[in-house]
Parts: C-alpha cells; structure tokens; sequence
C-alpha cells in the first residue's frame, strides 16, 4: 500500500471513531431531553394542582372574578337550607341568581355558602338538572334555571344521591319515591 494512501486511511479509521462518538453523544443528549420532557410535563401537572387548590382555598377577597357574574347568597350554609343534597344546591343558586352562570361560578358561590362541591360534582349535577328540565344551557359553559320546572311530578319526590366519584355518565342514582 501505498505510504500516501495509508494516512488517508488512517485519518478516514480516527474519522469513522469520532462519528460514532458524536452518534452517541447525541443519542444521550436526546434521551436526557426526553427525560427533562417528562420532568416539565410532570412539574407543570403539579403546578396546575397546586394552583387550583390555592384558587378554591383563598379567601374571596384575595381572588379576582374574572369579570363573571357574582353572586352573593348568605354564608350560613345550615341555617339558611345550604346543606341540601348537591342537585338542589346547584338548582337553588342557578334560580337565585340574575344572570348565567358558569360552573366555576357556582363551585366558588357555593363554597362561600360553606359547600365543598368540585367543578366534577356541579358538571354531574348541571346535566341531571338539565336531563329533567330544570336546568338550561343558553350559551357554551353558562347556565340559568329553568323557570317553572322545578317541581316534582305529583305524588313522587325526586332523590339524587351524588358522591365526589359520580360523573355524568352515571346516573343510577337517581331515585324516584312515592
């Protein structure tokens, strides 16, 4: 072989070893990238939790209302008939309020009233509401009472049991009694 030729081969075999190097290299480079992927999406996931608890824990004062409509029933949950099954709650601040409302709206409203209910809960009791005509949907996520509706059939008395795991596909709890 020839002396020449020799050096380029050995430049091509020192070429060939720092490719596979840089391969590596960034092979590593794309899996901490990934990993670091998984770490923000999991770090952002919490941030969301965390902030939505601060949101529904705050003092009112302290929360902005985002420009919604407000409402202010009175605080004293037993007293004044709040302590209701989470239907009649949601049915009862739909008919006190002037104005639609959204179900974040209702969640805060009815946690100043002394009621733990989530965004889930009001969700599952807005689409009971609506399936036996006392609630309305009049624009995308706002809400009204349903005028004149909300009395039950003569004779039977409406039951909705609602745990904190009850979605609205699941409406086997519904009970109707004589």
């Amino acid at each position: 072989m020839d002396e020449n030729l020799a050096f380029f081969h050995r430049a091509l075999e020192g070429l060939q070893a720092e490719i596979e190097q840089a391969v590596a290299a960034r092979m590593e480079a794309e899996r901490q990238v990934q990993a670091c992927d998984r770490q923000l999406e999991r770090l952002r996931a919490e941030y969301q939790g965390i902030e939505s608890y601060v949101q529904r824990h705050e003092p009112r004062d302290q929360q902005e209302t985002n420009g919604g409509p407000v409402v202010e029933p009175t605080v004293d949950a037993r007293a004044d008939g709040w302590d209701t099954n989470r239907v009649e709650a949601v049915a009862r601040m739909l008919s006190e309020s002037s104005e639609p409302l959204s179900p974040g709206t209702i969640v805060e409203a009815l946690s100043r009233v002394g009621r733990r209910d989530t965004m889930k809960d009001v969700a599952a009791a807005l689409s009971h509401l609506k399936k036996r005509g006392r609630a309305t949907n009049v624009a995308r996520g706002m809400w009204v009472h349903a005028e004149g509706k909300n009395e039950p059939v003569e004779g039977q008395q409406d039951v909705w049991l609602l745990s904190p795991d009850d979605t609205e596909e699941d409406d086997t709890s519904f009970v109707t009694t004589n």
